[in-house]
């Protein structure tokens, strides 16, 4: 009995080694994936977090300028509200686009133009 124990050992150890091994590839895999993952979730919340930010900071823009510039012309009110947002955003250290800005601040406009006029 112990001579066959002696005999299958090398290969026992082979075996062993070989399955660890593959768990040991398959795990590495599956961190690999799960890192994808994650990256690609925090991505994306980061994202819609900005993108929050983006539009609160749009109807503060759309506030402001319509008290500050209340008998200037629509074309240098947006262009304001673009640079309040702009200098905020540089504050908080987020980059986006002037037409992003712009974008965001001419929704605001508009939904708060609709709300006034409704309420009005």
């Amino acid at each position: 009995m112990d001579n066959i124990i002696e005999i299958a050992q090398p290969y026992l150890e082979t075996i062993a080694t070989a399955i660890i091994s593959l768990l040991a590839m398959l795990i590495l895999a599956l961190i690999a994936r799960l890192r994808v993952k994650v990256e690609a979730w925090l991505s994306a919340r980061t994202s819609a977090a900005q993108r929050e930010l983006l539009h609160k900071l749009a109807g503060e823009a759309y506030a402001w300028v319509e008290h500050q510039y209340a008998t200037e012309d629509g074309n240098h009110k947006l262009n304001e509200a673009v640079r309040y947002v702009l200098d905020r955003l540089r504050l908080d250290k987020i980059g986006l686009s002037a037409e992003d800005v712009t974008a965001a601040v001419q929704k605001a406009w508009q939904e708060l133009d609709v709300k006034n006029r409704g309420a009005a």
